[in-house]
């Protein structure tokens, strides 16, 4: 794949498949993280939202694998109470329920594969989306200078930090203005964090201020 198909790439799977060793484990567990959160939202299915949380925590290596497996045990026991479903959003809650699995199971490559191809065709913008803010370019990597990070106080990778830790997305246009006023005049990170979004855990552009992979 060229970067110029990859720009004007649509199918989330095949953008997927190249991704492969050319980024960490935890992106692709971040980017089912980011989805199972969002259908959990959408869908007022708490247990997906929770799977999500956990997810995301062992992604950043701050819960083990056994307390991943006890929520992935106790997502296969909720999955028989789908019944209370309403009309119509059976199918989607039971969708819902086995890509949260697959978010808790699994290698984190074949986890995110597997849930972009259980996503609804109405949901592959967005999943798209999340790939794209997680992923970044696969062809070129700006990089971040010391001094944009250390500038005024630190303000930038404090406020870097608290974005990540408290879920603060909607700040990350505030946080390029903090960049630019240390210095920061690379086009890409600006643009992306002043963008439309959406800006999840894993961003490209956040995880390069807060030294992540």
């Amino acid at each position: 794949m060229t970067e110029s198909q990859w720009d004007a790439c649509n199918d989330p799977v095949q953008m997927l498949e190249f991704l492969r060793g050319k980024r960490r484990n935890r992106k692709f567990r971040l980017l089912a993280s980011a989805f199972c959160r969002v259908l959990g939202e959408a869908l007022k299915l708490e247990p997906c939202t929770r799977a999500a949380a956990h997810a995301e925590r062992y992604a950043d290596q701050v819960s083990s694998r056994r307390e991943l497996r006890q929520v992935e045990e106790q997502l296969q026991i909720q999955a028989s109470d789908l019944a209370w479903g309403r009309a119509g959003l059976t199918d989607k809650w039971e969708r819902a329920t086995s890509i949260a699995r697959w978010t808790v199971s699994g290698r984190s490559a074949d986890s995110a594969e597997y849930v972009a191809k259980e996503a609804a065709e109405e949901d592959k913008p967005i999943f798209l989306l999340l790939l794209r803010d997680i992923m970044g370019s696969p062809f070129h990597t700006p990089g971040i200078r010391s001094e944009w990070v250390v500038s005024n106080g630190r303000n930038a990778s404090r406020m870097a930090q608290a974005i990540y830790d408290e879920y603060m997305f909607g700040d990350v246009p505030i946080l390029a203005d903090a960049l630019e006023d240390a210095g920061c005049d690379n086009a890409d990170i600006l643009n992306h964090l002043r963008g439309p979004g959406p800006h999840v855990r894993g961003c490209w552009a956040l995880d390069l201020l807060l030294g992540k992979e």
